[in-house]
Parts: structure tokens; C-alpha cells; sequence
């Protein structure tokens, strides 16, 4: 295990499948034996709700994620009432205490970690042209898997090749962990 977290965002739109994708990550990482947690931006703000957040978190720990953190504006799950938004590196540092491979970052797309994009349709990918340290994307049809190749100079997956960005998102960790 790392001295320090490697850290990892999973961004898009609202469903995008950013949760979908992290689950099905979670899962291959907890088989490889690389622990993980994860902090999930909740977008929308405002006061958090079991039932639209608990869903998320709930799943991130059943795939494999040692722990999660659901954040907004306001709130924090574990719930505690915030008088003002918590940064994501103050977010991060929740889980200093504990002895992590890789924190996954679901959502908080401005941040400028290394990350993977999803893109739904063409609009999306001003987001990407826009976006810092994009090092793989995955396009939900085939008709920007060209244009994104393109404009981003990085690997591009289609959604349906999920056992290839899954494997290249384990390498991605993996490398991190040979360093």
C-alpha cells in the first residue's frame, strides 16, 4: 500500500454513468486486492437525502470501496451539517488515517486530478476539450469515438468495451502502485 492515496476522478454530466462505472471499478479493484475509497460530488446541492444519496455510497461499499464519502454544498454524508462547503482536499483528508491504494473521485469535474471522462453525446465533449489532466475517455456511441480521438490525443473507449477501459483503468492504478 501507498504512503500517499493515489488519486483518480471519474467526471461527466448528470448520467453520464459515472456511478455505474465506479461500481464496476470498486469491484475489480477489491478482486485485485487494491483498496480503495471513494468521495462522490453530489452536484445538485443543498441538504443530502438517504434516499437519493444512500443508493450511491451503499453501492460503492458493496462493490469493494473500504469507504465513501457523499458530499454537497451543505452537507456531508455521514451527515453533519456544514456552515460552508468542504473543498475536495479537505475531503480527501478524511481518509489520511487509513491505509488506501487509490481514492476515487466521482464527479467534482473541475478539479484538476488526472481523470477519465464520459461523454453521452457531441456536446459533451467541449466539457472534455475543456477539462484538465483527461487521460482516457469512454463515448456512448461510436460517432465520437473519432472526434474525441482527435481533439483529446488520448485512449477513447466506447461504453460497450467496458472489460477494456476497466482493464486500463487497473493498469492505470496498478502503474501508480509500481512507483
Amino acid at each position: 500500500m501507498r504512503e500517499t492515496p493515489f488519486i483518480f476522478q471519474i467526471a461527466g454530466y448528470s448520467n453520464s454513468g459515472k456511478t455505474t462505472l465506479v461500481k464496476k471499478w470498486l469491484k475489480r479493484l477489491s478482486e485485485a486486492g487494491i483498496q480503495s475509497a471513494t468521495i462522490k460530488h453530489h452536484g445538485h446541492g443543498g441538504k443530502l437525502k438517504t434516499a437519493d444519496t444512500g443508493k450511491d455510497s451503499a453501492g460503492h461499499r458493496e462493490a469493494g470501496s473500504s469507504g465513501t464519502i457523499v458530499a454537497s454544498g451543505e452537507e456531508l454524508q455521514f451527515m453533519m451539517k456544514l456552515d460552508r462547503p468542504l473543498s475536495l482536499e479537505e475531503l480527501i483528508n478524511f481518509y489520511k488515517p487509513f491505509s488506501l491504494d487509490i481514492i476515487i473521485i466521482e464527479g467534482f469535474k473541475k478539479e484538476t486530478y488526472p481523470k477519465l471522462l464520459l461523454l453521452r453525446n457531441m456536446d459533451d465533449l467541449r466539457f472534455a476539450e475543456n477539462s484538465i489532466n483527461v487521460e482516457a475517455v469512454v463515448c456512448w456511441n461510436d460517432d465520437m469515438l473519432e472526434a474525441a480521438e482527435k481533439k483529446l490525443n488520448v485512449p477513447v473507449f466506447c461504453i460497450t468495451e467496458e472489460n477494456q477501459y476497466l482493464d486500463w483503468l487497473t493498469s492505470r492504478v496498478n502503474k501508480e502502485r509500481d512507483i
